[in-house]
């Protein structure tokens, strides 16, 4: 189905397509929440509305004894070339999936029904950064080497107050960790010693970016970032400190450019989920994938994303 044609085509026009190309790959990873996996399928025009791929934590031994904290998968990254995906649950789970064998490389637990994982990073030494929401609304790291299929041995610490943590992104060029929750986003220094942050930065959103609760948090390949909220998509370089309009639409839950395809939205037609997804095409047309029979998608990633700037 094609849609109508938006401004976005001035977005890419002026900025994405005049530094990288893709390499035709359709693929998208998806947080599911209705069956509680985590999928792969092609957006390509004409595939077939199926999953490629699937996990399931109750299909997976490494974390089966635990798969009810995956309840409401709230996060898929690709991480390591597409190699792994990392997954969270606002029922206390995250993972770093290894995606040839469809097993966890390693896997936690927090507090069911109270942390509320909403996006999850891995940090340059190996541990995780989870950005929690709902019942405690930290920035929480844990070290899971260790013990990686043991949540009640690793070490967990709390890191800082985060009110509606739901983005986390390490950017490897600043050597920072930025955060994303309702009303502010951080960019924080990591002190590998102590387990523990510093401020370098913060912005605060909710009038520069017209509404409040931050949603998603990307990062755009040229050293800035899309972060979603309630009014729309804003795009955010750290250096100019100004939250810039994208695309005005409300309540988009993931927001993933590529070079080539178009952008991958996730719009939720029920609640907080939709059973199909958006693809908005360099020329700016608009095309639905789906629908996926009884899927509940929450976010959705492009497998391949632009190069890094230093990759250009």
């Amino acid at each position: 189905m094609i849609l109508k044609k938006t401004a976005t085509a001035f977005f890419f026009a002026s900025s994405v397509l005049n530094m990288c190309f893709g390499d035709g790959d359709w693929r998208f990873v998806a947080a599911e929440q209705g069956a509680t996996n985590v999928v792969i399928s092609s957006a390509a025009p004409g595939s077939p509305h199926e999953f490629s791929w699937k996990w399931s934590p109750y299909e997976d031994p490494n974390v089966a004894k635990d798969a009810e904290a995956f309840a409401w998968i709230d996060e898929c990254k690709i991480a390591d070339g597409g190699r792994t995906v990392l997954v969270c649950a606002s029922n206390g789970g995250a993972a770093a999936i290894d995606v040839a064998s469809r097993r966890a490389r390693w896997y936690l637990k927090l507090a069911p029904d109270t942390a509320g994982p909403h996006s999850l990073e891995l940090l340059p030494d190996g541990r995780a950064a989870v950005a929690c929401s709902v019942g405690i609304d930290k920035l929480v790291f844990v070290d899971v080497a260790k013990h990686p299929f043991e949540p009640s041995r690793q070490t967990v610490k709390e890191v800082m107050d985060l009110p509606g943590g739901h983005g986390v992104v390490w950017d490897e060029k600043r050597d920072s960790l930025f955060v994303l929750g309702y009303t502010n986003l951080f960019e924080l220094a990591y002190k590998k010693e102590t387990m523990s942050v510093d401020v370098k930065r913060r912005w605060d959103f909710s009038k520069a970016a017209v509404d409040a609760r931050g949603h998603d948090l990307v990062a755009d390949g040229r050293g800035g970032y899309y972060m979603t909220n309630r009014t729309g998509v804003w795009s955010f370089n750290p250096d100019e400190g100004v939250f810039k309009p994208v695309m005005m639409r409300a309540h988009v839950k993931s927001y993933s450019p590529d070079c080539a395809k178009g952008i991958l939205v996730q719009m939720p037609t029920e609640k907080w989920w939709s059973d199909r997804l958006i693809v908005i095409e360099p020329d700016g047309g608009e095309r639905i994938v789906g629908p996926y029979k009884g899927a509940k998608f929450y976010k959705a990633r492009w497998i391949r994303e632009c190069p890094k700037k230093k990759d250009l």
